[in-house]
């Protein structure tokens, strides 16, 4: 039993604590602006990124662009990002050719 009933128990303050860090809240602290910390958090820019992916693939598809042969991760070890990778037909050049291919990286 909680011997003091206003207090908050230990683990939810070790949530709160880890959830206001992971959104940069502390950066108000360091003299930055409010929304500076929450705006350039990565749980934000990660559905930020998702959601600008998706309306660009949408819009993409709606002026005709089809969907891509395969999309591929790429890394260079502090940050990693998608990128769409159209290929032409395998029979449209001559053996020993090379073919030409359409690259699109996506945001973030």
């Amino acid at each position: 039993r909680n011997p003091c009933p206003m207090l908050l128990p230990v683990p939810t303050i070790a949530s709160l604590l880890a959830a206001a860090l992971a959104l940069n809240l502390h950066y108000v602290l360091l003299g930055r602006p409010f929304l500076e910390g929450p705006l350039t958090s990565r749980p934000v820019l990660a559905a930020g990124n998702a959601a600008v992916g998706k309306l660009v693939r949408r819009t993409l598809t709606r002026e005709g662009v089809p969907e891509p042969d395969r999309t591929e991760t790429y890394s260079d070890g502090t940050s990693s990002g998608r990128v769409d990778i159209y290929e032409p037909e395998a029979e449209s050049v001559s053996l020993g050719e090379p073919r030409t291919a359409i690259v699109y990286f996506h945001s973030g």
